[in-house]
């Protein structure tokens, strides 16, 4: 049986997972959202592992990139809407309704498929290697890296249900910036099942 979520996100990096972690306190902020989902799909390719951080808000001092993407993703498990997968997506086709996703499971060795409502890409501006989208990447425009890409969107959104954040998005290879994409890109979707601007802070 093919699993659905309402959204997929595609790259476990810091904008990734500040994404989901957005969806994740959602439930219990939005009723609009309770009973929505998320799953990060991660290839484990983020520049942020060979990052040491000395100027990232919220993080120590000298903190290594692996050691801040492991703390952030253990912050996903305190919610269950959450579903984190390594994996690499290689292919998503759009359907009269969400979208069928082809992706490489890293645990099973093999392929799987799902469907998703909303995608968010968060791949990182290295490569873009996912077939089926009718949508291309640019050209970084930040640097003369002819390997460098990124989507051009608007308000970080590419198309109808297809949402860009991080560095594929042309933001800067900061943790804070990038971070920072990733929650506005979230804020964006879940504003919109809720019909009206939201804003969370997670207090009680």
């Amino acid at each position: 049986m093919t699993k659905n979520y309402d959204v997929l996100i595609v790259g476990g990096g810091p904008s990734g997972l500040s994404a989901a972690l957005m969806f994740g306190s959602a439930v219990s902020f939005v009723p609009e959202a309770e009973d929505k989902t998320a799953i990060v799909i991660d290839a484990g390719h983020s520049d942020a592992k060979r990052a040491q951080f000395f100027n990232a808000p919220g993080l120590k001092p000298g903190l290594s990139g692996d050691e801040a993407l492991e703390q952030t993703r253990s912050q996903l498990h305190q919610y269950s809407n959450l579903s984190y997968q390594e994996g690499k997506v290689r292919n998503i086709e759009r359907l009269d309704e969400g979208f069928s996703i082809e992706y490489f499971n890293s645990y099973t060795k093999s392929k799987e498929k799902i469907k998703a409502n909303k995608i968010i890409l968060a791949t990182g501006f290295r490569s873009f290697g996912i077939n089926g989208l009718d949508v291309e990447p640019t050209n970084f425009k930040k640097s003369d890296n002819p390997t460098r890409v990124q989507f051009e969107h608007n308000n970080y959104q590419i198309e109808n249900d297809i949402y860009v954040c991080g560095l594929l998005s042309g933001d800067s290879s900061q943790w804070p910036i990038v971070t920072g994409s990733g929650a506005q890109v979230a804020i964006n979707i879940i504003s919109e099942w809720a019909g009206a601007w939201k804003v969370m802070h997670d207090k009680v």
